[in-house]
């Protein structure tokens, strides 16, 4: 397994930041939401893209361990820009719902870089070097609605989407040159790696006690 070196610390940071950021860019645009589609887009683009995290972090997230993640962080990273165009050309509410939930499903490759840190770091060090990627994105929660808000009422919406899938694609070519090829930890089919979520929720309490006090924050 190759080392985090400091350079790869920064990478995942970045990329954990600049993905999640996506979850956070259409708040504080939901009043030029609401003037573009009507008031139920101040409701249902937010509603579409937290659903979508959510999904994304059951559904997804796991196939970190099946997946090189180096890969699947490129490829989630792509697929999102081209997401967030969609979102920015959007000309119907039902579009913008359609491509804020795919949004919020690919934005979980932040959950990606994560364990990716956690896996190159030395034992020794580990929970240091996970907390500066952490740091990366809880820097991107903070700094994107933020961010959001002045281009939005500078330039417009759309372009807070366009801007986005830009940094998108930045990141996946940052991905692609500074992140490390691992193998995969397992070999497991979907189906196989699914039902091994339901068996390490069986065998760790610690692992019931963390989720069920995230779940009631």
């Amino acid at each position: 397994m190759p080392p985090l070196s400091a350079a790869t610390r920064l990478s995942l940071s970045l990329i954990a930041g600049g993905a999640v950021a996506n979850i956070y860019y259409n708040q504080p645009l939901l009043g030029l939401l609401v003037q573009a589609f009507g008031h139920d887009a101040s409701v249902l683009v937010p509603t579409a893209t937290l659903a979508g995290y959510g999904i994304g972090i059951l559904g997804l997230v796991p196939l970190g361990d099946a997946l090189a993640r180096r890969s699947l962080i490129v490829g989630q990273l792509l697929l999102l820009a081209a997401v967030l165009v969609l979102a920015a050309a959007s000309a119907s509410l039902w579009v913008l719902v359609v491509a804020s939930f795919l949004i919020g499903v690919l934005s979980t490759a932040a959950q990606q870089a994560v364990p990716f840190a956690a896996e190159l770091a030395p034992d020794a060090v580990r929970g240091r070097m996970v907390g500066q990627v952490m740091t990366g994105l809880l820097l991107g929660i903070l700094l994107a609605r933020t961010l959001s808000g002045f281009v939005g009422a500078w330039l417009g919406w759309r372009e807070v989407f366009f801007g986005a899938a830009g940094l998108s694609v930045a990141l996946a070519g940052l991905a692609r040159l500074t992140l490390p090829g691992t193998p995969p930890a397992a070999r497991l089919g979907y189906g196989a790696l699914m039902g091994s979520l339901v068996a390490l929720v069986r065998s760790q309490p610690v692992l019931r006690r963390a989720a069920l006090a995230q779940a009631l924050l």
